[in-house]
């Protein structure tokens, strides 16, 4: 059964979907390898050109996801192992600095200013659905390669990070930006008193957005793909029983209202980021905690 919560964002989270990364398979058993029976091999990390965003390329791998089942039985819902096809990540969300050199170019708007985000290394944000569109076709046309927003399958895939936990890390204060003490400290009364039930005691000195790669990387090298800002995905966000753990359905189409996002933000209690933590809205919608990272097909 889902359970959903209202973010300070404003924006619902729907944990619905268990997932942890299978690190590989037996062969011929189907039966899931240990995370400590398998390393994660050294990953290529490549830039198509000097104002393009670093790319980490990712080897074929699979999701584990377990569905909701039919709402209101109180039943788990299915096992299901996707496979998740070689692709590249860009290794840290698109940065202010990434966005000036597509606006200089003309291929991008100018964005709202975001006080939160002035420098050249903070996450882009402000930035609806939409317009990540205009960066990932600049790019395509300035490359010659095919580069796109992550699927939310492959966004999992990535942030996840060869591991099998729903988490890349144990320890979520050294990985993730999210609503810590500092953040707490920084509230006004009556939002201090809302927050002392689900803050943590990770104190990371970031009031509010950090520059990118502040924290620790994952075993992919990808850094904040929890917390920080929210990651528009290529995917619709289709949330309930009749959700199909395999579907990646296009974020534009028949049947699609809102855009998937993926990871939560530094205005999310450390209980709400991780790789299983989604939420939607309207491909025009943009916000001062969401950004983005893209993919780059091989």
């Amino acid at each position: 059964m889902s359970h959903r919560f209202r973010l300070l964002t404003g924006v619902p989270v729907v944990p619905r979907l268990f997932c942890f990364l299978i690190a590989g398979f037996a062969a011929g058993a189907g039966h899931s390898v240990k995370a400590s029976e398998k390393e994660v091999p050294p990953l290529t990390r490549f830039s198509d050109c000097p104002s393009c965003p670093e790319m980490v390329a990712l080897p074929d791998g699979a999701l584990v996801k377990r569905s909701t089942g039919k709402k209101g039985d109180g039943k788990a819902g299915k096992l299901s192992r996707i496979m998740v096809r070689a692709f590249s990540v860009s290794r840290f969300e698109v940065t202010v600095a990434d966005w000036a050199a597509c606006v200089a170019e003309k291929a991008c708007p100018e964005l709202r200013t975001n006080k939160l985000a002035s420098e050249a290394r903070h996450p882009i944000t402000n930035v609806s659905w939409l317009q990540a569109q205009d960066y990932v076709n600049w790019l395509s046309a300035k490359t010659g390669k095919t580069y796109r927003l992550p699927t939310g399958n492959e966004w999992q895939y990535a942030a996840l990070g060869g591991r099998l936990k729903s988490f890349a890390w144990q320890d979520r204060c050294q990985y993730a930006n999210h609503d810590d003490l500092t953040y707490l400290v920084q509230a006004d009364d009556k939002r201090k008193a809302r927050l002392a039930r689900i803050t943590g005691k990770c104190d990371d000195g970031f009031w509010r957005l950090a520059p990118v790669g502040s924290f620790k990387a994952n075993d992919f090298g990808l850094h904040d793909t929890s917390g920080n800002v929210w990651e528009w995905t290529q995917s619709c966000w289709v949330h309930g029983p009749e959700e199909k753990p395999d579907a990646d359905k296009p974020a534009i189409g028949p049947g699609c209202e809102k855009a998937e996002l993926r990871g939560g933000s530094y205005r999310v209690s450390r209980s709400l980021v991780g790789s299983w933590q989604s939420s939607g809205r309207r491909p025009d919608f943009s916000n001062i905690d969401i950004g983005f990272r893209v993919a780059r097909d091989h």
